[in-house]
């Protein structure tokens, strides 16, 4: 593409050109047009001819004369060529460019900057933070310019158990690795004051002699997965002693013993440091305490106020970390569950107030299911209308306490309520249930616990007083007929008042006497205090073998 070129004596500069090993062309004139190409040059002009509007520019700008340099893209058959011009301005106007393919150490340039940014994302990518100690064992370097939430400048030159989040006398740490070392746990300080777990990788460095100059390596935040790890250890755990709790309150048929063995588990399953569980019918049903662990003198009392405001509740103070959610079965409320945590340890979570709910569900089950066997057994043994015990019960429970021979002496009483008859006739028999009632309440409140309270059938019943001498005795009959004496109101006739005769047959152990004997005896007794003008006491003869029936002695 040589163009006629004006006159020149400036035959070195083109023997330059020609012997120029890259690419090579004289320009001259306004408009910089090329007199002169080297077969290289002439080579990119076959390949592409838009560079030379560049280069003409730029010799046109006067910026090549400033810079010294240019660079022009040739296109090529397969990538461009990127060639870097040099000028040399000729004494004759004319210009002499030499240019040097750089393409090559461009790729190069690209491909390590390239690459060094493909290692910064990998190393991005697979940990928080690279990292290289010294021989003193300080950080040296840190590829990331915040590493555990610091600033780079404020690690280096320190020392990594500076970051420790707790003293640790186990190995050395891997930022002193002597071998290699792979994911081993760490637990370090952030810079929030947060402890995070760094699986922490090193590769021990030595010096030329042989010395140990440091060590590199990485660090991966698992703080996550440690605690993702931990949480589904625990929630194994609990499921497991869940099962073990199903079964306890499953495969026993006492829900008392059930509900004692599953009570120790739930200490367990929330790492606390006592348990109590309680079972609440009706007020005359007989509650259940199921205990384990320590547990602060109040905790009843947190218990009630549980199944008071019928959901869960929790409470922190000096004694512990209390959390207690009520037992149901149905909409029916039948106990509570309470738990507790020392105060050192962590608050409680809606995690734990779920699981605890979910646990009083199962553990109202079986509450019902006590106070359902409850029910049975109080129809079975008590009489439907007073609530005392029936006449079948109270005798097969005279017979245990007339064997215990280290009972000591009892007294039993027959009690026969005086005008009663009328009250049925007159005012009719829900008046005369309704005087029945009273007296059965009268009867179980004059008792202590111990004694035997018994319907026996219609207006007759029968009171067992253990370890009883017969002036006590006395006294126990005195008061009722000072009771029965207050029921005035429901008789009646005034002429004809509501009374009760009583009947005391005392009983020694080693008598042997039959029980059927010792309710006759009782028996006959009241009769004589009827017979003496009704309210009244009559206390019968001592047991003796050889006497066939009671004498008609009284008091």
């Amino acid at each position: 593409m040589d163009s006629a070129r004006p006159n020149r004596d400036d035959d070195t500069a083109l023997a330059a050109i020609d012997a120029f090993a890259g690419p090579a062309l004289l320009v001259g004139g306004v408009e910089h047009t090329i007199h002169h190409t080297n077969e290289q040059a002439r080579h990119l002009l076959q390949l592409d001819t838009e560079w030379v509007t560049g280069l003409s520019a730029e010799l046109a700008s006067d910026r090549l004369s400033r810079t010294g340099t240019y660079r022009s893209i040739v296109k090529g058959d397969v990538h461009p060529h990127v060639i870097e011009w040099t000028a040399a301005f000729l004494p004759s106007g004319d210009t002499a460019l030499f240019g040097r393919n750089v393409t090559l150490e461009r790729r190069l340039r690209v491909a390590l900057m390239e690459s060094r940014q493909r290692y910064k994302d990998f190393v991005d990518l697979a940990c928080h933070f690279a990292w290289e100690t010294d021989a003193e064992g300080r950080f040296a370097f840190l590829s990331s310019e915040q590493a555990l939430g610091f600033a780079t400048e404020a690690l280096l030159k320190r020392q990594p158990a500076e970051l420790l989040a707790e003293d640790s006398d186990g190995p050395p740490l891997p930022f002193s690795a002597r071998t290699r070392v792979h994911e081993v746990p760490v637990w370090l300080h952030a810079a929030d004051q947060q402890s995070l777990c760094m699986a922490v990788s090193a590769i021990p460095l030595y010096s030329e002699d042989g010395r140990w100059a440091g060590a590199r390596g990485v660090a991966r935040d698992v703080t996550q997965q440690v605690h993702q790890s931990y949480a589904l250890a625990q929630q194994h755990m609990d499921e497991r002693l869940i099962g073990r709790i199903d079964h306890a309150l499953h495969k026993s048929l006492n829900a008392d013993e059930a509900i004692s063995e599953a009570v120790t588990d739930i200490v367990h399953v929330f790492d606390a440091s006592g348990c109590m569980i309680i079972r609440r019918g009706k007020p005359d049903y007989r509650p259940f305490v199921a205990k384990s662990g320590s547990l602060p003198v109040d905790a009843t009392a947190f218990a009630d106020r549980v199944m008071q405001a019928g959901r869960s509740e929790s409470r922190s103070d000096a004694a512990g970390r209390l959390l207690g959610t009520p037992t149901r079965h149905g909409n029916e409320m039948n106990g509570a569950v309470v738990v507790i945590r020392p105060v050192s340890a962590i608050p409680w979570r809606d995690e734990d107030q779920t699981l605890l709910e979910d646990l009083a569900s199962r553990i109202g089950s079986v509450n019902a299911m006590a106070l359902h066997t409850e029910r049975l057994r109080r129809l079975s043994e008590c009489d439907g209308l007073t609530g005392l015990l029936n006449r079948r019960t109270f005798l097969d429970r005279l017979h245990e306490h007339t064997r215990n021979r280290d009972g000591g002496r009892s007294a039993l009483l027959y009690l026969d309520l005086d005008n009663f008859k009328p009250v049925n006739d007159v005012l009719g028999h829900a008046q005369g249930d309704l005087v029945l009632k009273r007296f059965g309440t009268l009867l179980m409140n004059g008792s202590r616990p111990g004694d035997l309270a018994c319907r026996l059938g219609g207006d007759e019943f029968a009171l067992w007083i253990a370890r009883s001498e017969e002036a006590q005795a006395c006294i126990v009959a005195k008061r009722m007929i000072a009771g029965v004496a207050r029921l005035e109101a429901f008789s009646a006739d005034r002429a004809r008042p509501l009374g009760v005769s009583i009947g005391i047959a005392l009983s020694t152990p080693t008598s042997g006497e039959p029980v059927e004997l010792l309710l006759e005896r009782a028996d006959h007794a009241m009769y004589r205090a009827k017979h003496q003008g009704k309210s009244r006491i009559a206390v019968a003869p001592p047991y003796d073998r050889d006497d066939k029936g009671p004498s008609d002695d009284g008091v």
